[in-house]
C-alpha cells in the first residue's frame, strides 16, 4: 500500500512540473512579432531572452508580453507611460513561473527609456520583487531585486526582422 501511495504521490508531483498549454502560452503564441518598434509606446511587443539570478546562479528562458496602458501620465514633470508586462520564467525547460506586473517608463535624453515597477509574489516566491531597468531599441536590460533573490533580465524584442528562419 506504501508502494502505490509513494507511485501516486510521483505521478501526480510529475503531473505538476510538466509543462503544459497555459494562458500565458496562449497568448504568446497568438501575438504576432512587430515588423518595427513603436516610437509612442517603445516598450510594447513581444520579447525573449534569458533570466539569471546572482544570488543562486540559475538561468534561464525569459517570455514577455508588454502591453501599454491607454494613457500617458506626467511623473515630476516628465511625461511617464506605464506597461503591463506579462512574463513566463523557464527553469531548466520544465519547472516554470508565470507572473504580471505594471512598468512605468520614462524616455532619457539619450533615447534610452528608463523602466522601473515592482510586483508581490507573495512570500513563498520572495516577496516584493523591484525592478529597474532601460529599453534602447530592440534591447531590454533589467536589474531585479528581492529578499531572497537578486539578479537581471536581459531580452531582446522579437520582431518579423529578427525571427529565426
Amino acid at each position: 500500500m506504501r508502494s502505490l501511495l509513494s507511485g501516486v504521490m510521483l505521478l501526480a508531483l510529475l503531473l505538476v512540473a510538466l509543462p503544459g498549454c497555459t494562458s500565458f502560452d496562449s497568448r504568446w503564441n497568438a501575438t504576432q512579432p512587430q515588423a518595427f518598434a513603436d516610437p509612442a509606446a517603445p516598450l510594447a511587443g513581444k520579447w525573449e531572452g534569458q533570466w539569471a539570478s546572482d544570488s543562486t546562479g540559475y538561468k534561464g528562458i525569459y517570455q514577455a508580453l508588454v502591453v501599454p496602458a491607454p494613457s500617458v501620465y506626467s511623473k515630476d514633470g516628465v511625461p511617464a507611460q506605464q506597461y503591463h508586462l506579462e512574463s513566463k520564467q523557464i527553469l531548466y525547460d520544465v519547472l516554470f513561473n508565470e507572473t504580471g506586473f505594471v512598468l512605468t517608463a520614462t524616455t532619457e535624453k539619450d533615447g534610452k527609456v528608463h523602466l522601473v515597477g515592482q510586483v508581490d509574489r507573495g512570500t513563498r516566491f520572495g516577496g516584493i520583487y523591484k525592478y529597474d531597468g532601460y529599453v534602447k531599441g530592440d534591447t531590454f536590460f533589467c536589474d531585479y531585486t528581492s529578499e531572497r533573490d537578486c539578479g537581471t533580465l536581459s531580452l531582446h524584442r522579437l520582431s518579423f526582422e529578427n525571427m529565426p528562419k
